[in-house]
């Protein structure tokens, strides 16, 4: 396959030509299986055999007069009339900075949507010394279109295709091969849906994404991850209704799960599908249908009293409870009694990261896990969410090496769960608080909650909110 992604375009279209005859002739017999859970991949199938269908039946269009010798005809002529807009991490961090525009590589990305008119026009024009490879990347066994690539004297463009992937955005990894450090098509990535806003950059006309805040934010942990829809499928034809996603519950947990995300996410914070929430999106490529919450996992390091505020008297996941203390066992609860979202705070201990998500009385408990850093992005119920990178090591900690891929509503393993002692008469008032959906401490029901584990009960609560 590699060969094939490296065909340059020295004349306009003769690459869609190559690209059917090989697939007509060198692997006849290939067939694709198309996974029952894994929508996306027929639905991406039937956009590049549509746009390469397009592109070969109008291969003789005459060439324009207009010859392009430099980046800024290129980019103030054609690429803000096709919505192309600036994503290369180097020139958009520094903006407000450069005195000058003459990058060796420069990255750009353009809607699928927007591709086929842009190519239609870029292929039409005079490039004196300029390459165009259109570039693929293999996605479940199938090629499909990745972006493409002008190869000038005067730089290197990289136009990376942003494919909409239910309600956010995706895009694939390729080959292309460059000496600069390549941030986009290096993997596969994702990012939540956006608008575009036009400035003057010194001489340039440039579209670039309208909160670059947040497009920073969002690449860090871009990098794209898919479920293990093998076992999904398996799992769908061995237990049956038994093994359905709940509709009615996916809905009520997609509502809660995409607010606590804006919330998180609009503070900057980074955030992952935890416990039983992580093994349901890799396992299941869904909600587990027999949970009754959903799990956030998040480092105590990012914790800040404002996000805690955020949620107290929220409309749609206002703030439970409040459990642990902020130094070794930390947690909020968000939502409502009928379907809430547990966020826990992870703490790092040598080469572990360590939380309280089990606490039966004032026995206190530590789920304890290999350290990770990195996070990545995922589809859950049509949504990006964010996992931890090394997900399926996670699982395997959480759930035990193999057990993990039978359903099970009855599961009590957990082979990394550890009793770690117990709260004292004295310390328990303290790591408990419960609050209304106004927002306000409920001191009653709280004493009432606390008093039931103590030997001598308290007339009042020591510590106020």
């Amino acid at each position: 396959m590699k060969k094939f992604q490296r065909i340059l375009i020295l004349i306009p279209f003769s690459f869609i030509i190559i690209y059917f005859i090989y697939y007509s002739t060198s692997e006849p017999t290939r067939t694709i299986k198309i996974n029952s859970k894994n929508e996306f991949l027929k639905k991406i199938i039937d956009l590049n055999q549509k746009l390469l269908n397009n592109l070969s039946n109008s291969n003789n269009l005459p060439k324009e007069n207009k010859i392009y010798t430099n980046l800024k005809d290129i980019i103030n002529l054609k690429f803000n009339q096709h919505n192309i807009f600036l994503i290369d991490l180097n020139l958009i961090k520094n903006l407000s900075n450069s005195t000058e525009f003459k990058p060796k590589w420069i990255s750009f990305g353009i809607n699928f949507e927007n591709f086929e008119s842009f190519y239609r026009t870029i292929s039409n024009e005079q490039f004196p010394q300029c390459d165009l490879t259109l570039s693929s990347g293999e996605y479940f066994a199938t090629n499909v279109l990745s972006a493409l690539y002008i190869k000038c004297p005067f730089s290197t463009i990289q136009i990376s295709i942003f494919y909409t992937r239910k309600n956010f955005l995706w895009i694939p990894q390729d080959n292309y091969s460059n000496k600069n450090e390549k941030f986009f098509n290096d993997k596969p990535r994702a990012f939540n849906k956006f608008d575009l806003k036009q400035i003057d950059y010194l001489d340039f006309k440039l579209k670039i994404p309208f909160d670059l805040d947040q497009f920073l934010y969002e690449y860090k942990n871009s990098v794209f991850l898919e479920c293990d829809y093998e076992t999904a499928e398996q799992n769908s034809i061995l237990y049956g209704s038994k093994n359905e996603q709940k509709k009615q519950k996916n809905e009520l947990a997609l509502k809660k799960l995409k607010n606590v995300k804006s919330i998180l996410e609009g503070f900057r914070k980074d955030y992952w599908l935890a416990e039983g929430s992580l093994l349901g999106w890799y396992r299941d490529c869904g909600i587990i249908p027999h949970t009754h919450d959903t799990d956030l996992g998040m480092f105590i390091e990012d914790f800040e009293p404002k996000v805690k505020e955020k949620f107290r008297g929220d409309k749609i996941t206002p703030l439970i409870a409040q459990f642990g203390n902020l130094n070794d066992s930390y947690e909020l609860r968000v939502g409502s009694n009928d379907f809430w979202v547990d966020i826990f705070y992870f703490h790092e201990h040598n080469s572990t990261h360590f939380y309280c998500g089990y606490q039966l009385g004032r026995t206190k408990h530590r789920t304890i896990l290999t350290k990770f850093d990195k996070i990545c992005s995922v589809e859950l119920l049509n949504e990006k969410f964010q996992v931890p990178c090394e997900a399926v090591r996670y699982i395997h900690e959480e759930y035990d090496k193999d057990d993990w891929k039978v359903p099970r509503s009855n599961y009590k393993g957990w082979p990394n769960v550890f009793k770690w002692g117990q709260w004292s008469e004295q310390e328990y008032p303290y790591v408990i608080k419960f609050y209304g959906n106004d927002g306000k401490f409920l001191k009653a029901q709280t004493l009432n909650y606390v008093n039931n584990l103590l030997s001598k009960k308290l007339k009042s609560l020591p510590v106020d909110d």
